[in-house]
């Protein structure tokens, strides 16, 4: 059935994917407050392509 006594599925990942998405999605946190308090453009860009490239990672963990 689809619901357990702890409410309903979302979707099963293992304990060790779960802990690489939290790991990738902190890093992906500090490079978006990173980006958020320079002051200089480009390295503000750089922080935020990195932010997505942390996260896309984490995406792509759900997806296998």
């Amino acid at each position: 059935d689809s619901q357990s006594r702890y409410g309903p599925k979302r979707f099963a990942i293992g304990e060790k994917v779960a802990d690489e998405m939290s790991a990738f999605l902190a890093k992906a946190a500090d490079y978006r407050a990173k980006s958020a308090s320079t002051t200089d453009k480009d390295l503000a860009r750089g922080y935020k392509e990195l932010a997505q490239d942390f996260e896309a990672k984490a995406k792509a963990l759900t997806n296998k």
